[in-house]
């Protein structure tokens, strides 16, 4: 009886010695077959531990039927002559002899005397601005040992060789170059152990170059490539990459395998941003372009351009300050104007003076500022030529009458284009000192004023005015270096009370109403003149100083009681001459 570690003993022995009776062979590995130039072809090998004798086969069609050319019977050979066979294409592949110890042989890789075939190119493709990688698919001659790499090193279709690489499949290779500045093209051939060389493949694959150009006026991007021409199956599409500052890099477009060119809007001034292009065939190979990048440097339109101030000075010129953002790209500075409400005229054209971070006056003498209030408009033109608008600015004009009552009524519009608004007005009149008064502070809605001048001292009559608006709370001002509150002053405007004349109609010489004068205010002495009349129009007296009047005496003598004329005559400020005649009675 066997114990059941005898029968497993058993067991273990028979499938071992049955797994060797069946195991093959190795076959030799079969490397090349190189035509010599008298037409020979010699075959080589490595042995690979093979059992000899070696069974060589040999066929004209690479589908057979083959035929035992040879056996090689001497242990350690590993080649052989086919005498003549070079004038035409065979094929061969080796075994071991199946009655070697070891049971069946494997075969060899069937091998051509024919150079082995190129591989075919999938692509070449930018990795960095310096780097280029070329794929291919592995030869379909099974003899391929290397690839050799060539370039078109002088962009002139001549291919030199640049690298080896070893192994029928390792198909990639990276090259650097310089695939950012021009199309880098590369071709592949494949290569035996024996050194034996096919043609290198004849359609060699080139980069796609990126370009781009910046339109500073749009602004935007524009990039454009050239085609990716070299996959059999053609492009599908072409898939576009943006990264801004560094950031992740997303896809932004697609274009079609026909359009070569792509604009990207809406960028702003100091990014940097890179674009990318990745060539997708309709197979899915792809083929990405070198990277572009720029630091943009576009057309920055202004934010903001601001009259900060007009004001009148001495009713003879305007005095305007202005200011622009200074990150703006300007090649001018337009000042416009218009009176009241007519039309705009162009006042200056100022060329861009290079520092913009400042406040800029300009003096405009060609004004009538006691007709019109002005309104002014700042027009920058940026470097595109694009013109911008500021907000209006508009004078004060001041106006107003003289009232019979003692009272001057003045009117005037509001100051406008302040960002802080106005604040709040002052009126100032001038005194007998020819020196501004404030005689009030207004609201920022006030537009009119009555003045009482029954009690202000004047000897013509005229009495003068101006308003000062004063702008509230603009913190934009500060970034201009400007920390005192605005001001603008409108025209000064001039009313003339006409003299209110009171004649009495009697006096007594010797009594309390001695003198017969006028009573009057605001006569201009240097143009007065009163002539007293007897009642046959005698001439009796003349004076040219109101304050005199007639005591009722003629060249020395008393006039007696009765009716007399009187005939007043002066001009007022305004120029105008003004008469006034009447009669009174002289009491004894």
């Amino acid at each position: 009886m066997f114990s059941k570690t005898d029968i497993s003993f058993f067991i273990i022995t028979w499938l071992f010695y049955q797994a060797a009776a069946f195991a093959q062979a190795p076959p030799p590995d079969l490397n090349c077959a190189s035509i010599q130039t008298n037409n020979d072809v010699i075959l080589e090998w490595i042995n690979n531990n093979a059992c000899f004798p070696l069974i060589l086969w040999s066929s004209n069609n690479k589908n057979g039927p083959y035929q035992a050319l040879d056996t090689i019977y001497t242990a350690g050979t590993t080649n052989y002559t086919h005498s003549g066979a070079g004038s035409s294409n065979w094929y061969y592949y080796m075994n071991s002899d199946p009655n070697c110890p070891g049971g069946i042989s494997g075969y060899s890789d069937t091998i051509s005397n024919s150079d082995p075939v190129q591989p075919n190119i999938l692509s070449v493709s930018v990795l960095n601005g310096a780097d280029v990688e070329i794929k291919w698919t592995a030869s379909p001659s099974s003899e391929t040992f290397a690839y050799l790499i060539y370039w078109d090193q002088n962009a002139d279709n001549t291919y030199s060789n640049v690298d080896t690489v070893w192994g029928r499949f390792n198909t990639n290779y990276i090259h650097t170059s310089f695939p950012d500045t021009r199309i880098e093209s590369y071709t592949v051939a494949s290569m035996d152990s024996c050194k034996n060389t096919g043609p290198y493949n004849n359609k060699p694959h080139s980069t796609i170059l990126l370009n781009d150009s910046v339109d500073r006026c749009g602004p935007s991007v524009i990039i454009n490539w050239n085609s990716y021409d070299d996959w059999l199956d053609g492009v599908k599409h072409y898939d576009i990459y943006l990264s801004i500052n560094g950031g992740t890099e997303s896809l932004i477009g697609q274009n079609n395998f026909d359009n070569l060119n792509f604009t990207q809007n809406g960028l702003n001034d100091g990014d940097q941003v890179c674009f990318r292009v990745e060539g997708v065939s309709n197979s899915g190979e792809t083929s990405s372009s070198n990277t572009t990048c720029i630091d943009l440097d576009i057309v920055q339109p202004p934010q903001y351009a601001y009259i900060n101030k007009i004001s009148v000075v001495n009713n003879e010129e305007m005095e305007i300050e202005f200011y622009v953002d200074p990150n703006a790209d300007l090649k001018y500075l337009h000042l416009y104007k218009k009176e009241s409400e007519s039309d705009f005229s162009k006042v200056a054209k100022i060329p861009n003076p290079g520092n913009l971070n400042q406040v800029f006056n300009f003096t405009d003498i060609d004004i009538n500022p006691e007709v019109y209030y002005y309104q002014y408009e700042l027009r920058p033109q940026d470097s595109c030529n694009n013109m911008h608008t500021s907000e209006l600015a508009k004078s004060i004009l001041l106006g107003g009458k003289a009232n019979y009552n003692y009272t001057n009524s003045l009117n005037w519009n509001a100051y406008g284009g302040w960002l802080g608004e106005v604040d709040y007005y002052e009126l100032y009149r001038k005194d007998a000192q020819d020196n501004w008064l404030l005689i009030t502070t207004l609201g920022n809605t006030d537009i009119t004023y009555n003045d009482d001048i029954a009690s202000v001292e004047s000897e013509d009559g005229i009495f003068c005015y101006k308003i000062v608006a004063y702008e509230g709370s603009n913190s934009q001002n500060q970034n201009f270096g400007i920390s005192s509150t605005m001001e603008s002053h409108s025209n000064s405007f001039c009313v003339t009370q006409w003299p209110p004349i009171h004649m009495p109609n009697a006096f007594v010489p010797d009594g309390n109403n001695s003198v017969f004068k006028p009573i009057s205010r605001f006569i201009d002495k240097s143009n007065f003149k009163m002539t007293i009349f007897d009642r046959w129009g005698k001439a009796l007296i003349t004076t040219t100083d109101p304050e005199m009047g007639w005591d009722g005496v003629a060249d020395g003598v008393k006039m007696p009681q009765g009716v007399y004329l009187y005939f007043i005559e002066f001009t007022n400020p305004d120029g105008e001459i003004y008469k006034k005649d009447g009669t009174f009675v002289l009491v004894r």
